[in-house]
Parts: structure tokens; C-alpha cells; sequence
């Protein structure tokens, strides 16, 4: 029997998020009130008018999809649609613990990375990854060789379709007459902008309209958390750190630096292998902190080992690695320190 995995995003975010890509092929109505306001200024009313300039606007773009039956503009609640046919949150829950093995949510995404490897049977660095949209930001401690991490060529139709929307919103906004321009959402996609909480009201108005969504997303976190392991999640926290820092290799033996796959440059990944050949490792502990305290016998634990860490010259002997929040429902920071062996 196939396994079955299912992953819910908080329905409020989520809400808002499809609001601004239903828009994607509008940037003109982006970039007026209420789209352009900072969230934290949104009122109930704003989010009301929102949701209908989108669903007047969304039959004339994106090949109307809107208004199907089931779409956002017919039932908003879009875990309802798929799991309860639109109406049940009695078969939606029902469908959830009889049809699916693993369940968890977006904002606990290493939770869910380490309950689905564990169902799988797979080592959990199988799962590590390396974000597309930060990816050339991120930090990596001396980058090797002379690896080409390449750009990625314009040999698909959503890579052109992304660099249209982008010289059509310019366009917009020159054009754009007693409008304060905020930069709040980005050029290269349509989610919601990412400044400032959202106000109480207008949270709990969220809530209301997808009151059957937030109880599925309720049941999923409540799911992950009598299921997960904290110890896996510390390691997978470890890991990743490690793997983001360009310190580790996946399972497959890629570096985060140089994690790319075709279609988009075939011709780096050969670059990446040529690469990782070259490369000096010696076997590595990745310790566990609560505070970015000095490391000593006292206050340090040991979380796991490795055989082959990457060595480099802008490292002595070990480093404290990035610190990471476990979940985003969460304050609690943990701190990594990696020591060659």
C-alpha cells in the first residue's frame, strides 16, 4: 500500500497568500489600496473588500478559475474542498486518520521531515534541502574550488512567465498616480507581503471564514505533535544547520553550495561532482546548546557524528553553526556546535 502524507499550512496565512496570486496577472490592483496598505493597517473591511475586487477580477484572469466549484471565490476553505467534498468535517477528519499515515504542518516542517523519513525508512539527511529562493544568499564558510554555480537559464515557461510579471509590475508602478509605493510584496511572486502582525479582528474574521479549515489544521498539529520525536528533530535541526553552512552532504552526496538538479543547469551539477571529489573532509560532532555559551564539558551534548565533513580554511577547529527555532509556534532557540575530530 502506497504511503499517504499529508501537509497543512496555517488556513489564515494561506488565505491571504492566495488572495495575492489570484492577482498575479493584475499588478495594478497590487499596488492599490487595500493590496498596497501594511498588513498590521488591514481592517475587517479591507480583507472583505479584497476578497471580492480578487473574485471579481479572477474571472477575467488565470482562465477565471476562481469561480469553479470549489474555488476560492465558491468555498474558501480549501481542505474542506479536497477532503470533505466542500460540505463534511466529519468525512474530511474521518479521511485524515483512515487514509493518510503521516500528518503535519507547514509551520513545524522539520517535525513533519522527521515523521515522514521514519515512515519511509529513510536516513533522515535524505530530507535536507536547500531553499530556491534564498538559495544563492545563503552563507557557506569559503566556498570551494572554482565551483559555477550558474544561473538558471530561461528554458521553461514559468521562468519567463516570472520575468514578464516583473517588467509588467515596473511598468504598473510608474504608472501608479497618488499611490505610496511600499515594496512590501515581492516582484518575482504573488504572496501576501510579509511586514508587520496582523490585527486581532481581523484574525479572528480569517478564522471564522475558514472555521472547518482551522480544524483540520488543528487536528494535523495536534497529529504531529503526539507522534514526533524530539530527539529526531534535534538531529534533523543539526543537520540541516550543518548542510546549510555547506559543512555536510546530503544523502546523495551534494553540498549545499552546489545543490543543483536538472532541468534547470544540468552542465553545474557535473561542475558540483568534479567539485566535491576535490574536497578535504574529516569525520566531525555536532553538539547540542540551549545558549550561545562557550562550549565545555558541562553544557555540551553530544547530538551526532559524522565521517566526512567538509574542512575549511576559514574554520580552525570547530564553529557554533547558525541558530535554529524548532517551530515556528515555538521560541525556543537551540544552538549547534560542530568540532573536527
Amino acid at each position: 500500500k502506497p504511503l499517504a502524507a499529508a501537509l497543512f499550512r496555517n488556513p489564515v496565512p494561506r488565505f491571504i497568500s492566495r488572495l495575492y496570486y489570484e492577482l498575479g496577472g493584475k499588478p495594478e490592483l497590487l499596488l492599490a489600496s487595500p493590496f498596497a496598505k501594511d498588513p498590521e493597517l488591514w481592517t475587517v473591511a479591507d480583507i472583505q473588500a479584497m476578497e471580492q475586487i480578487t473574485c471579481h477580477a479572477c474571472t477575467k484572469i488565470n482562465n477565471g478559475h476562481c469561480s469553479w466549484s470549489g474555488g476560492l471565490c465558491d468555498n474558501p476553505q480549501e481542505y474542506l474542498v479536497v477532503l470533505g467534498r466542500g460540505t463534511s468535517l466529519k468525512l474530511a477528519l474521518k479521511s485524515l486518520e483512515n487514509d493518510f499515515q503521516v500528518i503535519g504542518i507547514l509551520e513545524d516542517l522539520h517535525t513533519f521531515f522527521t515523521m515522514l523519513a521514519k515512515a519511509l525508512d529513510w536516513p533522515l539527511d535524505a530530507l535536507l534541502y536547500a531553499s530556491r529562493k534564498v538559495h544563492t544568499s545563503q552563507k557557506v564558510h569559503n566556498m570551494p574550488c572554482t565551483l559555477r554555480r550558474g544561473k538558471r537559464r530561461l528554458t521553461n515557461a514559468r521562468q519567463k512567465e516570472r520575468l514578464r510579471k516583473k517588467q509588467t509590475t515596473a511598468n504598473a508602478r510608474n504608472k501608479a498616480i497618488n499611490i505610496s509605493w511600499s515594496g512590501n510584496f515581492p516582484l518575482l511572486g504573488w504572496n501576501k507581503p510579509n511586514k508587520g502582525p496582523l490585527s486581532h479582528d481581523v484574525i479572528t474574521y480569517l478564522e471564522s471564514r475558514n472555521i472547518h479549515d482551522m480544524r483540520i489544521y488543528h487536528y494535523a498539529r495536534e497529529f504531529q505533535q503526539k507522534y514526533q520525536n524530539i530527539k529526531h528533530v534535534l538531529t534533523f535541526d543539526a543537520l540541516q544547520a550543518a548542510y546549510a553552512a555547506g559543512l555536510l552532504p546530503n544523502a546523495q552526496g551534494y553540498y549545499h553550495f552546489c545543490d543543483w538538479r536538472p532541468p534547470y543547469n544540468a552542465q553545474s551539477n557535473v561542475h558540483c561532482r568534479q567539485c566535491i571529489q576535490t574536497l578535504l573532509t574529516r569525520p566531525c560532532r555536532i553538539f547540542l546548546m540551549q545558549k550561545e555559551d562557550k562550549l565545555t564539558q558541562k553544557n555540551k551534548s553530544l547530538l551526532l557524528e559524522r565521517p566526512r565533513c567538509r574542512v575549511s580554511s576559514s574554520i580552525s577547529e570547530s564553529i557554533t553553526l547558525q541558530p535554529v527555532i524548532t517551530s515556528k509556534n515555538s521560541s525556543q532557540q537551540y544552538f549547534f556546535h560542530l568540532e573536527y575530530v
